[in-house]
């Protein structure tokens, strides 16, 4: 037997083992795995702590940290840098590096997804997220050298831990957001990220070289109060010429308290739309467009209309103008006829001339009232008192003043009004004359062979009331044009058919005139089975409701 341990080594191996013990409880909770190499920094030991990420630590010993990672320390900066530190015997912390274990040589991965849709519900692709289970393996070591007796280098011992998650993720967030710079790069509008500090984040390029009045200084990491007031005091901005700081504190109380879009003109006389909208994190987006081209196609549009209104009304008032210098000659000519038909022993040939004349007279009279409506309303100056209005009684009236009951060639007159047929809210006038005129067309229109029917009923608020006859009908191009007696179509050989509908459309376009102007709708439709039909909606009084 060989002579007992003194009782000081036998402290001193207890106190290494308990050492050891705490190193590698320490190593546990702060690694993967621990590795120790010998003087050549070739692995010789590593110990796994999680057997998910460390099942191929067993075919690694033998091999440098290079030697896996394929790297040459020579001319490769970073791990020459990291080989000086080892040759140096000095400690390092955190050293990041990658590597395909040797024991295997194909990449394999865990790939989960779900559907990703666009806002119309259409399949667009798929969002995936992988874990590296095979392939290439990120790790960060830090480590210690170990001295032996007399201090000579024995290697090192350290630790590893598996970071391939967190570098993929890094490495993907990294891609997500070269993307998004990439797409606010190719934006042709000028676009400004701003912190919650106001400051300037990220510009694209469009920024200083698209938009003219740009052209000043933004650059990241100044504030967008400075660059505002950059622009001002160039000589941007019209609005602030004279009144700059004043102008500055409105722009930036509008930019702190009230977001969202605004147009401006600037000094060239361009147009530029600002669109300001918060972020969550308290910062605010600024996207700048040019729009000159779209505010000059809208004046152009606005300066059209007010033309084309201001020339409806000069013809709307010359036509009143001229309908009240026609009516005076017309009175005259139905006077003297009148007269002459009081006169006794008048021929016969000459009673029938008379009542020729007198017929022209009043069929021009009546155009002309019609055309002096129209104008009123075009003019605001048609004049109506709404109440309520037995509505079956006014079209019965109006079909015994258009229809001759003396006359044999007239079409046929069918009413077909239901007893329970609610009253109307319109002027008795006007309702009238929209009912002659309709009926007036119909009985012009439909040969002496067909019939016209007047049907009607209650329809909630309002009433409606149908005349239709079973003539030939218009066409569709004269359906169209029917109330549009100012922009009337040929029939490409200079002839004009639709006169032969509705005159010159002055009676069917007073009373489409008349009906919008009391709130109503009139509506022609030419079905196929032929005629025409002609609906009026009008509304019932204040607080009543029919039914069907």
């Amino acid at each position: 037997m060989g002579p007992e341990p003194s009782p000081c080594r036998a402290a001193t191996k207890a106190e290494l083992r308990d050492s050891e013990l705490s190193y590698r409880k320490l190593a546990r909770i702060g690694s993967d795995w621990i590795w120790e190499t010998d003087d050549q920094f070739r692995l010789v030991s590593t110990v796994r702590h999680r057997s998910d990420s460390a099942d191929f630590l067993a075919n690694i010993e033998g091999w440098t940290h290079w030697q896996l990672a394929g790297a040459d320390p020579e001319s490769d900066p970073g791990w020459a840098a990291h080989h000086a530190d080892l040759s140096a015997h000095r400690s390092f912390r955190d050293f990041r590096f990658s590597f395909l274990p040797p024991a295997r040589q194909e990449n394999h991965y865990r790939v989960s997804g779900s559907h990703d849709f666009n806002d119309a519900g259409q399949l667009i692709g798929y969002l995936s997220t992988n874990r590296n289970d095979g392939g290439r393996i990120h790790v960060s070591i830090s480590g210690f050298p170990v001295f032996g007796p007399d201090n000579v280098f024995k290697g090192y011992r350290g630790t590893a831990r598996d970071i391939t998650e967190t570098v993929v993720a890094e490495e993907t967030a990294s891609l997500a957001h070269q993307r998004l710079l990439d797409a606010i790069e190719a934006l042709p509008e000028s676009f400004i990220l701003c912190d919650a500090d106001d400051r300037i984040v990220l510009c694209n390029s469009a920024t200083r070289t698209k938009m003219p009045w740009c052209n000043i200084l933004t650059e990241p990491g100044m504030k967008f109060e400075d660059r505002l007031r950059d622009l001002v005091f160039s000589g941007a901005i019209p609005n602030a010429i004279g009144r700059e700081e004043a102008w500055i504190r409105e722009r930036m109380e509008q930019h702190r308290h009230n977001p969202g879009m605004r147009e401006a003109k600037r000094a060239d006389g361009r147009w530029v739309q600002i669109t300001e909208r918060r972020t969550a994190d308290g910062g605010t987006v600024l996207i700048y467009a040019d729009v000159t081209e779209k505010k000059r196609t809208e004046q152009e549009r606005e300066a059209a209309l007010t033309r084309a209104t201001g020339e409806n009304r000069a013809k709307s008032i010359f036509l009143a103008n001229l309908t009240h210098e026609l009516r005076d000659p017309l009175a005259a000519i139905l006077d003297v006829v009148g007269r002459l038909s009081d006169m006794p022993n008048v021929a016969e040939h000459i009673k029938q001339q008379e009542e020729s004349i007198h017929e022209a007279a009043q069929h021009l009279l009546a155009l002309l009232d019609n055309a002096l409506d129209i104008s009123r309303i075009d003019v605001g100056k048609y004049v109506t008192e709404p109440k309520a209005l037995d509505v079956a009684t006014i079209i019965r009236d109006c079909g015994n003043t258009v229809w001759d009951k003396g006359a044999r060639t007239e079409p046929a007159l069918t009413l077909k009004l239901p007893a329970d047929l609610g009253a109307v809210y319109a002027d008795e006038r006007a309702t009238r004359q929209i009912f002659i005129n309709i009926l007036r067309d119909a009985c012009c229109l439909a040969s002496s062979d067909c019939t016209v029917r007047v049907s009607a009923r209650n329809d909630g608020d309002y009433v409606e009331i149908a005349v239709e006859d079973n003539g030939p009908g218009p066409s569709d191009i004269n359906v169209d044009s029917l109330m549009h007696p100012f922009d009337q179509p040929d029939d490409g050989h200079g002839s004009l058919e639709h006169v032969r509908w509705n005159g010159i459309g002055v009676r069917l376009t007073a009373a489409d005139a008349m009906t919008r102007h009391l709130g109503g709708l009139l509506s022609v439709t030419a079905p196929d089975s032929g005629g025409t039909i002609v609906t009026v909606r009008l509304p019932r009084p204040p607080g009543e409701n029919g039914g069907d």
